[in-house]
């Protein structure tokens, strides 16, 4: 795991008009989630998620659509609103693709223009690009989005469909109990599961709809230099106090049992999971204090603000320009030493501090309205663990929302292979080790990645800013960096995949194909089970299917396995599906592209749908594989 916490809140101004911008009508920090509040819970579950934002929410879909239990506890009455994330890659709309939601999102999301970094001298720096068409996984490659409004779509087309109250439930999916204003408080594990222990706080931590860190266990702590304790703590401190006077009864513990428990439940000083367990944190070195504002644009602002993203690297005061989607427009900028964070927050004079600080970049600030505000703290910290010692333990999401949504992908097909194999011991099996073997390499890359780019962006020295700017415009010439965001993101370099396999861990691609009626839709879309987390035999030709043995063949069918053959496109092959297969047609020349590179005419790909096991040539090849999996599953 890795974090970037997030403690302390500056200013919050709801939009003017909350019809056009957002999808909540009664505005956005109070989202009433009583719909999803259980009322007859049961006592055992076969996984407990800890944290109900999003990346919880997809840990629920995902298991609930193969058909097992689960109970969400989160302490807070609803939605958390606070400027967060707002960048989706497509390997996280592949996986909105995969819980039903993919056709759903398109009003609520822009496709990402590129971001240009800006030197001393006002010019370009660096160039980062939208990858061109045709894009590997069908989606368009990076999206803006908003994430109160898409955590509170994902609870109102996602988890309501789970909910033991919603009518026509499909009884083949898990049913989901939610618990709002619940909080865990002991975790006790033994060999057979977990025995939650879980309390109602109902009345004691709420959100104020003028304050938006409230769950923060973390008051605000002040870079260094800054001055004392001033008025606006009040507001920053991420609590919300009860009147004078006002009582609450004490509740009692209750205990629920699962047999696997999910701690997405915040970062570094938040998670009680990650307390509980007792796991440290390794640090990259990087802690910084930014602030972040949230405006909608009113009007044309003159002169026109930026066409792309942009990132100011001006030692005198970095940040960051957004486009959002619709007329959000977002900018982070960096606090400077000795600079008090709690002087946003002042509720006199904040607002007037915050536009001063967006007139650094923008000429015309009263052609946007403040949205809210937040400061940050990004705080690059790596688990030294993801699990417990028992296997049944685990935490996620901590390290970004897109890396929380890898977290919720890789884990739930594992725990839903264990659950269905309840014989298997999880400390036994290296499956469930391939969690934290897989995403922590990715994880840590990912944070460096970021580390560094924070670091040009921040860098305040204006020598080095200078020396800077002449080297990333020496490298933009020659041509020797990539101007492509996916380029940052890494392949699989080990766990569950086929060793010495070169296609083993890489990026599976998903591309666009014509099926048997002419239908031209994403290939996930054209399985016959695209909602089930199975593992893919896809073949660029029916014949390739044949290669394998009767052995293998009852092997992947006892796991569920789907199989597909896409045709190269313009091969005008019959693309008539059989009961069992798939047939369809490329229309781009995606997969064949990835078939040639990797000189394989059959892959299977993992029940995560990203990542690629292994790829074949022939028979022997393609039995070979099977027989991996065959050891990675039943050891």
């Amino acid at each position: 795991m890795a974090t970037f916490s997030t403690n302390g809140v500056a200013f919050y101004k709801p939009p003017t008009n909350t019809d056009e911008y957002n999808v909540f009508s009664d505005g956005p920090t109070t989202v009433d989630d009583n719909s999803h509040r259980s009322t007859h819970l049961a006592s055992t579950f076969d996984v407990a998620i800890v944290g109900y934002g999003p990346v919880g929410g997809f840990f629920a879909n995902l298991l609930a659509l193969q058909g097992h239990s689960v109970v969400l506890v989160e302490q807070s009455p609803h939605i958390y609103d606070k400027p967060r994330a707002i960048v989706l890659d497509h390997e996280a709309l592949r996986v909105l693709q995969m819980i039903g939601l993919g056709k759903e999102i398109a009003g609520m999301i822009s496709n990402h223009a590129g971001t240009t970094f800006i030197g001393l001298d006002g010019e370009p720096i660096k160039h980062f690009d939208p990858l061109p068409p045709p894009y590997p996984l069908a989606w368009f490659p990076t999206v803006m989005f908003i994430q109160p409004e898409m955590e509170q779509f994902l609870r109102d087309r996602g988890t309501s469909r789970f909910l033991r109250t919603t009518p026509d439930r499909d009884p083949s999916h898990g049913v989901v109990e939610v618990l709002l204003e619940h909080r865990v408080v002991g975790l006790d594990e033994d060999a057979g599961g977990v025995t939650v222990h879980v309390k109602d706080i109902t009345g004691e931590a709420k959100f104020d709809k003028n304050m938006l860190d409230v769950v923060s266990a973390t008051s605000l702590k002040r870079p260094a230099g800054a001055g004392e304790t001033s008025a606006g703590d009040a507001l920053s401190s991420g609590k919300s106090e009860p009147p004078t006077g006002a009582k609450h009864e004490e509740k009692q513990p209750f205990s629920i049992r699962a047999k696997f428990v999910i701690g997405a439940d915040g970062g570094s000083g938040n998670s009680f999971v990650r307390k509980s367990l007792r796991i440290p944190y390794d640090s990259l070195d990087f802690d910084e204090w930014w602030i972040v504002i949230d405006t909608w644009l009113q009007r044309p602002a003159q002169p026109p603000l930026p066409p792309k993203s942009r990132q100011y690297c001006w030692p005198h005061r970095p940040g960051t320009f957004i486009i959002g989607p619709r007329n959000l427009r977002r900018w982070e900028i960096k606090l400077l030493p000795g600079e008090d964070p709690a002087i946003y927050s002042d509720p006199v004079k904040g607002l007037d501090r915050i536009k001063n600080l967006l007139g650094v970049y923008v000429e015309d600030v009263d052609a946007v309205d403040v949205w809210r505000a937040a400061v940050y703290r990004f705080h690059a910290l790596v688990a030294r663990k993801w699990t417990s010692e028992r296997g049944r333990v685990f935490l996620a999401g901590d390290a970004g929302l897109c890396a929380g949504i890898r977290d919720s992908v890789n884990l739930s097909w594992k725990l839903s292979h264990m659950l269905r194999h309840p014989e298997i011991e999880p400390s036994s099996t290296p499956l469930l080790g391939t969690y934290q073997r897989e995403r922590a390499p990715h994880v840590t890359t990912i944070v460096g990645h970021g580390k560094s780019f924070g670091l040009i962006i921040g860098e305040l020295d204006l020598e080095k800013a200078k020396a800077r700017d002449a080297e990333m415009r020496r490298l933009m010439a020659e041509g020797k960096v990539s101007s492509y965001r996916q380029a940052f993101i890494p392949d699989l370099d080990g766990g569950c995949v086929a060793e010495g396999d070169s296609a083993g861990g890489k990026l599976f691609p998903q591309p666009l194909v014509s099926t048997a009626t002419g239908e031209k839709v994403k290939m996930d879309d054209a399985l016959l089970h695209p909602r089930t987390m199975s593992w893919l035999i896809v073949a660029k030709d029916i014949e390739a299917l044949d290669w394998l043995s009767s052995s293998s063949n009852s092997f992947m069918r006892s796991l569920g396995a789907q199989r597909i053959v896409v045709h190269p496109v313009g091969t005008n092959r019959s693309v008539e599906s059989g009961s069992d297969t798939v047939v369809v047609e490329e229309l781009e020349g995606v997969l064949a592209a990835w078939f040639e590179k990797y000189n394989a005419r059959v892959a299977v790909v993992r029940p995560d749908r990203c990542y690629a096991y292994g790829a074949a040539q022939d028979e022997a090849g393609l039995n070979g594989l099977i027989e991996g999996i065959r050891k990675w599953l039943t050891n």
